[in-house]
């Protein structure tokens, strides 16, 4: 009985360095994985202007998220103004010293450190 599991393996030969030959025979898998990788590079190398472009939107992008983080500490001290001026009772102003970003958790997730001052109205 005979059982068909696929077409043969083609041949590499010619196409391939002593190197690779070598390690082909000792461990083909790793030796394929090896060119599929060098290949994946070739075709992930960017033109100077592609890098450029790419390099334009990851700055319009970190703009973006500081002016998000802006608004953030802009609301978070009108909440804490209103806060303060129900627990003492009189008006407090607040004044944002120094937004911090920490670490990101994952894309568009950050841990941001906000310094804010908070003093009684005089």
């Amino acid at each position: 009985m005979h059982t068909d599991v696929g077409p043969e393996p083609r041949s590499l030969e010619g196409s391939t360095s002593p190197v690779e030959e070598q390690q082909l025979q000792q461990c083909p898998e790793q030796a394929v994985s090896n060119r599929q990788e060098d290949r994946m590079g070739q075709r992930n190398r960017r033109s100077p202007k592609d890098a450029d472009i790419m390099d334009s939107v990851r700055e319009t992008q970190a703009a973006a998220t500081r002016a998000e983080w802006q608004r953030w500490a802009e609301t978070t001290g009108a909440r804490i103004r209103v806060l303060l001026q129900q627990l003492h009772g009189k008006p407090w102003r607040t004044n944002i010293l120094h937004i911090e970003p920490v670490k990101s958790y994952a894309p568009h997730m950050y841990h941001i450190v906000l310094d804010l001052e908070c003093r009684p109205h005089s």
